[in-house]
């Protein structure tokens, strides 16, 4: 089931919105640090629930198909707060230490949709200045978020260099979550999500760019093709002598 992302002043399922947050940290604002800071020495991530509301798409002829539906997730805001740092951390250190590919154009900073379609063009351009063929295979990955695995997201980060507190934190952000449906006035009773990133987390976008990176390490070793991704959107380009040589590569 995809989730769509709720929009950032929604409150979590307790209720707590960001404008409570607030107006806690200017009562107390040694507080709030205190308990984010304590989450992640201490690897543990305590909000792990969302209540998955349902959005009628407009105009469906028959809403007892379940397609007619959008799935919102609304997570804890006081979760979100935490991933919302950890996840601008993150990123200073990718953009530090050279740890994604540059051909992961999405879910990072400095990096957008434009980036990926002048780099695609840049190739064109080059194969028909040099004479050459070049073929074009579009995909995306089916499933994408929802199949990312937890152990392997938090081996990725270690190898990568992460510490060991921030990597014990995101398996205990991505492990034993939990999500309740509601439609109208029913709430289902929680149900466990075993895999995937929860949508609408700010840390679950740059988790997913890490998670491919060593798919696009591994095509570095290509000759005359390349890979590159817009998070689970996949492009591979192919140059070759003939149209039907750089086909049949691609």
């Amino acid at each position: 089931m995809a989730l769509h992302t709720a929009t950032h002043t929604a409150p979590g399922p307790s209720g707590v919105g960001y404008k409570l947050l607030k107006w806690a940290h200017q009562a107390r604002p040694d507080y709030l640090p205190h308990l984010l800071n304590l989450c992640l020495n201490t690897g543990y991530h305590p909000w792990k629930t969302a209540t998955v509301i349902m959005i009628n798409k407009p105009q469906k002829p028959d809403y007892t198909i379940p397609k007619a539906y959008h799935p919102i997730a609304l997570l804890e805001c006081t979760g979100k707060l935490l991933e919302k740092i950890i996840a601008k951390q993150i990123n200073a250190d990718i953009e530090q230490f050279d740890l994604l590919p540059m051909t992961q154009f999405g879910s990072r900073p400095k990096h957008n949709a434009i980036d990926a379609v002048a780099s695609l063009v840049h190739k064109i351009q080059s194969t028909i200045t040099t004479g050459h063929a070049g073929a074009l295979l579009l995909f995306d990955i089916s499933g994408f978020f929802d199949n990312v695995n937890p152990v392997c997201t938090t081996v990725i980060l270690r190898n990568k260099g992460f510490p060991p507190s921030v990597c014990t934190w995101t398996l205990s952000f991505l492990t034993e979550r939990k999500a309740a449906i509601q439609m109208g006035h029913y709430i289902s009773e929680p149900f466990p999500v075993l895999n995937g990133t929860p949508q609408g987390s700010p840390l679950s976008p740059i988790l997913s760019a890490l998670y491919t990176s060593s798919l696009l390490e591994s095509t570095k070793s290509w000759r005359h093709a390349d890979l590159s991704l817009y998070v689970d959107d996949s492009a591979i380009y192919t140059v070759s002598a003939t149209l039907k040589a750089a086909t049949k590569s691609a």
